[in-house]
């Protein structure tokens, strides 16, 4: 897509600020550590083993994945050593909460400033779990600085990185560094790539290639995101239609993917289709 048209600012408000409530900023970096996305991963399935260990009981995928995919981030951008994984927590609670306060919120345009009771009730519980967020976030910021001071070894890890940012840039406060810390908080290939492997290498996410087009129809199908929006820099002409300047067009994913003039039998699970590129 064309850089001049550009994503709305206003669609972004909530990753900054939520119910009134400061949230979160807009990271800049991305750190990668196999090997604790490695031990994470190991826990999770002993985890879903343990839950299933008569072979009847039903496990929520979901859910072992958003323990997962939380303490993979917390171990790796923060060295937090709580598992995350195998016990739930007020901060597992309360991220969980903020994501789904921050959905609702992007599609319920009354819930903010509803009246009602049940409304008010959901944005101060929302609120009480972005407090609990933030102040764990300062506490272990501060808590790092004084590390910092005293001469202790400092893992390196996205927490660093952050209080490295706000040591060369003076502007970037105490504030800022919370908002950093938040944001953190969205088989026969297999067989040939990994093989007996018992960690998986960053190398060999590029090798899984049929995965990957796996993922692309799973996504084209059950897009995870209601759509994407820009804004037109200036007058055009779409379709026969006339967009004015300044205008904020709305891009639905999940319309989008299920149209036949882009994809052919569009609601067939066809990941190869990707493969032999015959959809636009």
């Amino acid at each position: 897509m064309d850089n001049k048209f550009l994503k709305p600012p206003e669609n972004y408000v909530v990753f900054v600020e939520l119910f009134g409530e400061r949230f979160g900023g807009i990271t800049s970096y991305l750190m990668q550590l196999m090997d604790t996305f490695n031990d994470s991963a190991d826990r999770m399935v002993k985890f879903i083993a343990a839950q299933a260990d008569d072979g009847k009981a039903e496990v929520s995928m979901l859910d072992a994945i958003e323990r997962v995919t939380l303490d993979v981030i917390a171990k790796a951008g923060f060295s937090m050593e709580e598992d995350l994984i195998t016990n739930k927590s007020e901060f597992n609670d309360a991220v969980s909460f903020i994501l789904t306060a921050a959905r609702r919120n992007s599609v319920d345009i009354f819930l903010k400033y509803s009246p009602f009771k049940e409304a008010r009730d959901y944005r101060a519980r929302a609120k009480e779990a972005i407090h609990l967020l933030r102040d764990t976030a300062e506490r272990m910021i501060r808590q790092r600085l004084k590390d910092q001071q005293e001469g202790k070894k400092i893992p390196k890890d996205i927490l660093s990185y952050i209080i490295k940012t706000a040591m060369v840039d003076e502007s970037f406060q105490m504030v800022e560094m919370v908002d950093e810390f938040v944001t953190f908080f969205g088989a026969e290939e297999i067989e040939t790539v990994i093989g007996d492997k018992q960690d998986l290498l960053y190398e060999d996410i590029a090798k899984l290639e049929y995965m990957m087009l796996v993922f692309k129809e799973t996504l084209r199908l059950c897009p995870p995101v209601i759509g994407t929006a820009r804004t037109t820099p200036e007058e055009l002409l779409c379709a026969g239609h006339r967009i004015p300047a300044g205008t904020m067009v709305l891009l639905p994913a999940f319309v989008m993917s299920r149209q036949e003039q882009f994809f052919k039998d569009p609601l067939t699970f066809d990941p190869e289709r990707f493969q032999r590129n015959e959809d636009r």
